[in-house]
C-alpha cells in the first residue's frame, strides 16, 4: 500500500465517512499542490495561475448573480401571473363551495332515494319469489295429486282384472 493511499485511509477514518475522506484527501492534495507550485513556479508563471484563479473567481461570481437575477425574474413573474388570475382563482373557490354546499344538501336526500328504491325492489324480487314458491307448490301438489289419482286408478284396474279373472 502505497503512502498516499495509507494517508487517505487514514483522513477517512478519522472524519467517519468515505466522501468525507475524500473531500479532505482533495483539499489536501489542492494545498500541497499550492504550496508546490509557490516555490517552483516562475514570476510568470504565478502571475498567469493568479490571472486563471482570477478569472475562475470571476467567472463563478457571474455564474452566482446570473442565477440570482433569473431566480429574482421567475419569483416575480410568478407574482405576476399570479395577480392576474387571483380573480380566477376566486371564483374557483366560490364555484367549488356552492359545488360543495349543493352536495352536502343533496346528499342525505339522493341517499334517502337509493334506500327507497333499493327497498322497493327488494319487495318486488321477494314478491316474485314468493309468487313462484307458491307456483312450484302449486305444481307440486298437482303432481302428487295426479300420482295419487293414478295409482289409486292401477289399484282400481288390478283390483278390477283380479274380479274378472275370479269370476271366469
Amino acid at each position: 500500500m502505497s503512502e498516499g493511499e495509507d494517508l487517505k485511509d487514514k483522513v477517512s477514518a478519522a472524519l467517519g465517512s468515505k466522501l468525507g475522506g475524500d473531500a479532505a484527501l482533495a483539499a489536501g492534495k489542492a494545498m500541497a499542490k499550492r504550496a508546490l507550485d509557490d516555490l517552483t513556479l516562475s514570476p510568470e508563471q504565478k502571475q498567469q495561475r493568479a490571472h486563471e484563479d482570477e478569472a475562475k473567481r470571476r467567472s463563478r461570481k457571474i455564474k452566482i448573480i446570473l442565477g440570482g437575477v433569473i431566480g429574482i425574474v421567475a419569483v416575480l413573474s410568478l407574482m405576476s401571473v399570479l395577480a392576474a388570475l387571483w380573480k380566477y382563482a376566486v371564483g374557483l373557490l366560490l364555484v367549488l363551495g356552492i359545488g360543495g354546499a349543493g352536495w352536502l344538501f343533496a346528499k342525505p336526500k339522493l341517499a334517502a332515494l337509493k334506500a327507497r328504491a333499493t327497498a322497493r325492489l327488494e319487495a318486488k324480487k321477494a314478491d316474485e319469489r314468493a309468487a313462484s314458491e307458491a307456483e312450484a307448490k302449486a305444481k307440486a301438489e298437482a303432481a302428487a295429486a295426479d300420482a295419487a289419482r293414478a295409482k289409486q286408478q292401477k289399484l282400481e284396474d288390478e283390483l278390477a282384472a283380479l274380479k274378472q279373472k275370479a269370476q271366469s
